[in-house]
């Protein structure tokens, strides 16, 4: 199996790059409104009942220090098969937001 988690330094490197991937907050709705990185926003209490709006490109979902986005990108590897689907290690608190 892949790495499940990617570095601050690889999703900079992404981006750099223009490797398509989507970025997924998944952190609830007040936690969004106080920061964020940008990215599209599902909540983890959300992310179950709306799997069939993920795109089939990479995934990369944080959270406030990366414990819940890991939690989402292992259900959904297994859920959906794939290995595509990454956590951003350390989170928000790991870029230093």
């Amino acid at each position: 199996m892949q790495q499940l988690e990617i570095s601050l330094t690889t999703l900079k490197e992404w981006i750099e790059n223009k490797t398509p991937f989507t970025l997924i907050d998944i952190r609830e709705e007040e936690e969004r409104q106080a920061s964020h990185m940008g990215g599209e926003w599902i909540p983890l209490s959300e992310l179950s009942g709306r799997v069939d709006e993920l795109p089939d490109s990479p995934i990369v979902f944080y959270c406030r220090s990366g414990a819940r986005s890991l939690r989402a990108t292992t259900y959904l590897r297994d859920a959906l098969q794939r290995e595509n689907i990454y956590s951003l290690a350390g989170g928000m608190i790991g870029a230093g937001l």
